[in-house]
C-alpha cells in the first residue's frame, strides 16, 4: 500500500486530479433515496482522505450539497419516505407543508419560521426538479398537487416564497385534479374560499395577483 501510495506522490498534479475525478461518485438528485445519498456520502469522505493525503484540491460542492439534503430529509421526510425514489423529488412537499395536516386544516399555533425559506431556496438550488412534482399531496381528493399549489394554499406560507417559486419555475399554469377533472390553481383556490375557511378572501386576492403579474 505504502508502495502505491509512493507512486502517487510523484505523478504530475494534473494526473491526480485526473484520478481523483474519475474515482468521485458522480451524484443525480434526480431520486434523492436517503440510503443511497448517505452511501454516496461515505464514499465522498474517502475521496477527501485521499486528496488530503496527495494535496490536491478537489470540488466539495457535491458533498456539502449531500450533506444538505440529508440533513433537510431527516428533518422533513414525510412524503420524502413515501415517495423518494420517484423521478421529481417530493421534498419541497415535506417543507411546505410544514404546520399544516394532511386534510389541509391549518394549525393557527404554529408559525411561519423563516428558515423555511432558506431551505427551499437550498432545495431548489440544488434540485431544480424538485419544483416539477405534481403525484403526492392527494388533499381533499385532489391530486398533481405542486409545491406552488401547497404555497398558495399553505397560509402558513408567506407571499414572498410564492413569488420566490414562480420566479425559479414554478408554473402557474399547470393543473390540479379533482374526482380526474382538470382545474387551474387559482379557480380552484377561488373555489375553496367559497365553500370552506382553507383559505381567506384576502389571501386568494393577493395570490391572484401574484399570478397576474407573473
Amino acid at each position: 500500500m505504502n508502495i502505491i501510495f509512493n507512486i502517487y506522490m510523484y505523478l504530475p498534479e494534473n494526473i491526480l486530479s485526473y484520478i481523483l475525478l474519475f474515482i468521485t461518485p458522480n451524484i443525480s438528485f434526480r431520486s434523492i433515496c436517503a440510503d443511497n445519498l448517505i452511501r454516496q456520502k461515505n464514499k465522498f469522505k474517502h475521496i477527501i482522505l485521499i486528496s488530503k493525503l496527495l494535496k490536491i484540491n478537489i470540488n466539495m460542492e457535491i458533498y456539502n450539497n449531500i450533506k444538505v439534503i440529508l440533513y433537510l430529509i431527516e428533518k422533513y421526510n414525510l412524503y420524502q419516505r413515501s415517495y423518494e425514489y420517484f423521478y421529481k423529488p417530493p421534498i419541497l412537499y415535506d417543507i411546505l407543508l410544514k404546520d399544516y395536516n394532511i386534510q389541509m386544516k391549518p394549525n393557527r399555533y404554529l408559525n411561519y419560521n423563516e428558515i423555511l425559506l432558506e431551505e427551499i431556496k437550498q432545495i431548489i438550488s440544488i434540485i431544480p426538479l424538485s419544483l416539477e412534482a405534481d403525484y403526492g399531496c392527494f388533499l381533499e381528493g385532489r391530486n398533481k398537487i405542486t409545491p406552488l399549489y401547497i404555497a398558495c394554499v399553505n397560509q402558513n406560507i408567506k407571499v414572498e416564497t410564492i413569488e420566490f417559486l414562480i420566479k425559479n419555475g414554478a408554473n402557474i399554469n399547470s393543473k390540479i385534479e379533482i374526482n380526474q377533472d382538470e382545474i387551474s390553481i387559482l379557480d380552484d383556490l377561488n373555489n375553496l374560499v367559497e365553500i370552506s375557511d382553507i383559505i381567506s378572501k384576502d389571501r386568494f386576492d393577493t395570490v391572484k395577483k401574484i399570478f397576474e403579474r407573473s
